[in-house]
This record gives C-alpha cells, structure tokens and sequence, in this order.
C-alpha cells in the first residue's frame, strides 16, 4: 500500500467509474485499474464490484473510502505547517514580561523554543505592569507576559491565560500575623503598607487601595516603589506589608510571607498579542506556551 494507490482508489469510489476516474488523475484507464488490483492485492481484499457500466463498493471499499476521506482531510494542514515552520527561518520575535515568579521560568520557555524551532530568535525586555500591555499594542514587542486583575482587551488583543490566583498579603516572616492559614483584609487595617507607585503600575495601585477601602479603612502608605522586587525587599526589611498575588518573585526567597486573603480578587497570569501581528512564530510560541508549565 502507498499514498498513490490510496490517492487512485479514493478517486474511483468517489467517481464509481473508471473512466471518469482516470481522466481525473490524468493517467491511463488500464493503469488506473492495475493500481486497484494492486491494492486489492496488498489488502487481501475486493474493494469493488464491477458492473458493466460502474463501480459498486464493497463493505471493505466503504470501510477504506471513510479511512481515505480522513487520511486526506490532513493534506491541507501539513502543507500549511510545513510552510508555516519554514516561514519562521530567521524570525525574531519580542517578548515583553514583567518581574513576576513566572520570568523565572522563561529561560525554560526559550530553551523549549529552541529546542522546536532553532531559527526563531527571541529578545526579552522586563517592564512594569502597564507598559507590558502598551508594549503589546504599539506593536513594540510581539507577546507580552503579565498579570490581569479584571481587566478587559480590546477585541484586536489575543489573550491566552496561563495560570490563576488571588491577590494575597506579603508580610515579613516574623509578623505575629506570618504563620496564619489565611487572613481577613481588615486584618491589616492598621499595619503600615508598600505600594507600587501609581506611576508606573497604575493598575496594582488602584486596585490595592481600592481592595482595603472595600475593608473599611484606608491604607496607611508608607512608602512606593516602581518595580515589585522592591517592594518585596523592602517587607522582608520590615518596612510594613503589601498585597500583591503569589506570582510574585518569593520562589527562594527567605524572610517574607505570602497568606492568602479570604475573598481575594482573582489574578491571572495572561500572555498578549495583536491578532492582526503578521509575525509567523507569534501563533507557535501560544500556542506552546499554553502547554507549558508557568
């Protein structure tokens, strides 16, 4: 059995003539016949009754025709991969992210990227949250990977939602409040807080100060800083607590601890792109990235 014999007999069962049949496949009637008889003869089986005027299937043939149909339904999505994939040689694609745990696994990611497709050359650029998505939409960078709060995109904007959380209280490890299975937002009411700066993360600003209003009270700031490491550093440090999600960068790193919120938003890790980007490895590196382990 090959893919001609199989190409020959599925234009014969869907003309059920051979002369049609052969006119088709721009071969000889005799041939045509020959192919099928060898088929027969590969399978062990009749595929067709011959009457004096046409083809009549038999159960084997029907059974084959279906196996066929399927077989060359694909053609059309290899060629498109195979061009596809060879479109890519040579392509550079830029991944905005933000100082998340996640962009620790990046590294990861690239690897696996090189590993499917050598050619495609990947440049990195870490930016704060809002920037992230502007990035994105200026066309700036071709994917951008960043935390979501609620947030809607426009229609022109792909999303692909990588891992979900909530939005949890970062306390220095020796608070009284540290060791706690879960905490009420109230809690906190009269702690000293880090926020980033409305500046450059108007997003995880707004929506903090908005969370400990929905509390009943107002935060008492204490201090903002552009980028969430510093923040970080700066509740090890003991210089009050923050709230931010468990996509937070604390893999590994001692003296600061994530509780969670009872009722806490939910965060998700998402990563963007423009639909209308005409870059070819954008909808491969998705498409991978919706499998990987964030």
């Amino acid at each position: 059995m090959n893919y001609n014999k199989l190409r020959y007999f599925y234009e014969a069962g869907r003309t059920l003539n051979l002369t049609r049949a052969a006119r088709n496949l721009y071969i000889s009637q005799p041939a045509l016949s020959k192919h099928i008889a060898d088929l027969e003869g590969d399978l062990g089986v009749t595929l067709f009754v011959r009457t004096n005027r046409n083809l009549v299937l038999t159960r084997g043939g029907e059974v084959l025709m279906e196996e066929c149909a399927r077989i060359f339904e694909c053609e059309e999505e290899i060629y498109r991969r195979v061009r596809s994939a060879a479109s890519i040689d040579g392509v550079r694609v830029k991944l905005a992210f933000m100082g998340i745990d996640a962009a620790y696994r990046i590294p990861d990611f690239l690897a696996r990227i090189g590993e499917k497709w050598p050619h495609i050359s990947i440049e990195t650029q870490r930016l704060n949250w809002d920037r992230v998505y502007d990035a994105v939409e200026r066309g700036t960078a071709d994917l951008g990977l960043k935390l979501s709060s609620c947030e809607s995109y426009p229609e022109h904007i792909g999303r692909r939602v990588l891992r979900e959380d909530h939005v949890a209280a970062v306390l220095p490890a020796g608070h009284p409040l540290a060791g706690a299975g879960s905490l009420r937002l109230e809690q906190l009411k009269d702690e000293p807080f880090v926020f980033l700066t409305k500046e450059e993360s108007v997003i995880p600003h707004d929506h903090a100060l908005r969370m400990c209003r929905e509390a009943g009270f107002t935060p008492n700031i204490v201090a903002s800083y552009q980028n969430v490491e510093t923040v970080v550093m700066m509740v090890r440090a003991g210089a009050g607590v923050a709230l931010l999600s468990p996509f937070a960068p604390l893999g590994g790193l001692s003296g600061v601890e994530c509780v969670p919120l009872t009722a806490a938003p939910e965060i998700t890790l998402d990563l963007l792109w423009r639909k209308d980007n005409p870059n070819p490895a954008v909808g491969l590196l998705v498409d991978c990235a919706g499998r990987f382990d964030w």
